[in-house]
This record gives C-alpha cells, sequence and structure tokens, in this order.
C-alpha cells in the first residue's frame, strides 16, 4: 500500500486518477510510505505456524514535470501499480532516496521472509 498523510493511494482506474496521485505524492516534502504485508504459514512435523507482520519503507521523490508525468503514464505501467508508479521501473530516475528496504518498496520484503523462514532452513 502506498500512504501519504493517511491517505491510501491504489491502484489508479485510468490515466488521469495515475496522474493525480503522482502529483499527490508531490506534495509538500514529496515523501510517502510504502505498506507491503507478510503473511507465512510454515508446516514442520506436521503442526503449522502462521507468522504476520509488515515493513515500511519511506521513498523521497525528485521534483518531476507534468511532462514527465505523462511520459511516464503512457507507458501503461502506471495503472498496474499501488501510487501510479514503481520503483522497480523506469520511474525510479525520479526517486531521490529511499529510508527503509528496497525489497518492501517492491513488493516482497525478503530481508523479513528470510527471518521467519531460517529458523526452519
Amino acid at each position: 500500500m502506498v500512504l501519504k498523510e493517511n491517505k491510501i493511494y491504489g491502484k489508479p482506474k485510468n490515466e488521469t486518477q495515475a496522474k493525480e496521485y503522482i502529483k499527490g505524492l508531490l506534495q509538500n516534502d514529496k515523501s510517502h510510505y510504502i505498506i507491503t504485508g507478510i503473511s507465512i504459514i510454515i508446516e514442520k512435523n506436521g503442526k503449522y505456524k502462521e507468522f504476520k507482520t509488515f515493513d515500511k519503507t519511506k521513498i523521497f521523490f525528485k521534483d518531476i514535470s507534468d511532462d514527465e508525468i505523462d511520459k511516464w503514464i503512457k507507458t501503461g505501467k502506471a495503472l498496474d501499480r499501488a501510487g501510479g508508479y514503481g520503483i522497480q521501473d523506469e520511474f525510479a530516475v525520479f526517486v531521490e532516496k529511499i529510508e527503509g528496504n528496497y525489497t518492501t518498496a517492491v513488493g516482497l520484503p525478503v530481508h523479513k521472509v528470510y527471518d521467519i523462514i531460517k529458523a526452519y532452513i
């Protein structure tokens, strides 16, 4: 989930909404959070254990012009990403910095997954 100032930015329904989302994420300090949930069920010796957790990463954008936003949206990828962008795509050039784990921003915090399953490997 993409979160800024208590507003959740899901996948945009159309190009207009995608542009609104990106422009919204650029407001104020140009930062927002990506929160990724994890649920893992592990079976060992016929017993199941469930782990639920999440990780949060803060993303800071650079300034992005309307033309640059429009070019990104025209790639077609904006409609398939929460917040209208993917840090792992060409959009990465607009990310100034991140505070937290990159894989959380991509959508699978592998460091957390590893911490959960390492006792069972």
